[in-house]
């Protein structure tokens, strides 16, 4: 999977599933690795896991991701907060919030924007979050 996951590159979008902890750990940490390795911006939008978390599973292995790293590299956001517009998932709003950190990473230097999101099970009904996901693959294709 590591392999794979380094031969994204920007604007690639994929969508990664797990079912278990150990599945999270060999998909996601790897795919923030190589994000910080190659002097990305990476946004980490988290529902079920905490910045804690995963700062300590970069910390871990051979070939970790040691501190410091440098700042505004690797930030935390709840998905609600990020997600949710006045109690409500906005693909709109979402699209605008990558935007905006896109262009913030390019102004402070760094080569892309990695994103890392868990989506919050509940008050995203399915329909709305596949119009989240097409709106985003067009916005990646210009």
């Amino acid at each position: 999977m590591k392999e794979q996951l380094r031969t994204l590159a920007p604007p690639a979008n994929t969508c990664l599933l797990y079912k278990t902890p150990a599945e999270w750990r060999k998909t996601v940490i790897p795919f923030i690795e190589i994000g910080i390795k190659r002097n990305e911006k990476c946004l980490c939008v988290l529902s079920s896991h905490s910045a804690a978390e995963i700062k300590a599973q970069l910390s871990r292995g051979k070939n970790s991701v040691k501190p410091p790293v440098k700042p505004g590299r690797l930030i935390f956001e709840s998905a609600v907060k990020f997600c949710l517009q006045n109690g409500s998932f906005n693909p709109s709003h979402v699209l605008a919030s990558i935007q905006k950190e896109a262009q913030n990473a390019s102004v402070r230097g760094f080569t892309a924007l990695r994103c890392v999101f868990e989506v919050p099970a509940e008050g995203i009904p399915p329909e709305i979050f596949l119009e989240y996901a097409v709106t985003l693959n067009k916005a990646l294709s210009l």
